[in-house]
């Protein structure tokens, strides 16, 4: 078999038609940039469980909410009834005392 001479215009032009490792590598780097790999997947979910809170994260929180709007229940129904001891406490005094009822506004 021949072995035919290339001259640096025929690599040239074999260079222009089909692609060299250097083109390949830099399609590579192209596309690595362009998408996301698995290693960049997991660290943008690691700053995601970093910046927001997981339901863990909440469970003490909403424990602590529930107690806080229990106790608010509580402290709305103590001063209801006694809001309400009072306005009667005062009907019978004003009855006691014969007063006119005051209109509302």
């Amino acid at each position: 078999m021949p072995n035919p001479n290339l001259n640096q215009a025929d690599l040239d032009l074999l260079k222009q038609v089909f692609a060299t490792k250097t083109d390949l590598s830099r399609m590579e780097k192209r596309q690595d940039a362009k998408y996301a790999t698995k290693v960049d997947l997991s660290r943008m979910e690691k700053r995601q469980n970093a910046k927001y809170a997981t339901k863990a994260d909440l469970n003490p929180v909403n424990k602590t909410l529930k107690k806080i709007a229990k106790d608010v229940s509580a402290l709305i129904k103590y001063f209801d009834q006694q809001d309400t001891n009072i306005h009667k406490r005062l009907d019978r005094i004003d009855d006691h005392l014969g007063l006119p009822l005051l209109s509302s506004v």
